[in-house]
């Protein structure tokens, strides 16, 4: 509270219209000659707002691009099974005889080759001479090859060698998938394309391990 409207003059002298008449010397006071403008805004001006972000987020037109169609379709198939080897690979080896301990140390090794994949490929992923679309492809026909070889595997060091290769090559799917979209498609429309992309491996995320077993 303002000091001068603890007492009934203080807040009198404190209201633009009674200044004035309230005061003993008005001529000591004047009105200002500049206000704030007030904005009023309407309730339903963020209602609008918000649908036309929405429609800018879904901007389906994106698919009508080959390109960036072709792309969407590899990054469904590929998070359609993506998620198998997280969800099925200490499933796979406790059913070989192995302890859950060393089980769940398989997804550990995932992780951990992982975190150092990303840093290594988008590095590589970075330079002048290389080309990210042909490291994503290598990388990404080697994931598969690498889960296909799971179910032949029974010594558990194959099967850590096979995870921290899984961990490795599917590094590239985070590293250079926003390279390779931008390669795609112009910088400005990057953002709704990505959050698209994004839709897309959801999706795909969804239906992956249920049609897995």
């Amino acid at each position: 509270m303002h000091r001068h409207s603890l007492t009934y003059r203080g807040a009198m002298l404190n209201i633009n219209r009674y200044r004035l008449r309230a005061s003993s010397c008005p001529d000591i006071y004047r009105n200002s000659m500049t206000t704030i403008a007030k904005e009023k805004t309407q309730w339903y001006h963020g209602i609008s707002e918000f649908k036309n972000l929405f429609v800018d987020i879904l901007d389906f037109s994106h698919f009508t691009d080959i390109r960036f169609l072709l792309f969407a379709v590899s990054n469904f198939l590929l998070y359609t099974w993506y998620d198998v080897p997280y969800v099925y690979l200490a499933d796979n080896a406790i059913g070989i005889g192995f302890s859950e301990t060393d089980a769940s140390v398989l997804i550990s090794i995932i992780g951990i080759v992982n975190m150092f994949g990303e840093i290594c490929l988008g590095w590589i992923g970075d330079r002048k001479w290389v080309n990210p679309t042909l490291v994503y492809a290598l990388c990404m026909v080697l994931c598969g090859a690498v889960v296909g070889l799971v179910p032949l595997l029974r010594s558990y060091q194959a099967l850590s060698a096979i995870s921290g290769a899984f961990g490795l090559f599917i590094a590239a799917n985070y590293s250079l998938t926003s390279i390779i979209l931008v390669e795609l498609i112009t910088l400005e429309r990057f953002t709704n394309a990505y959050g698209l992309l994004l839709l897309v491996q959801g999706i795909a995320n969804l239906v992956g391990p249920p049609l897995a077993g």
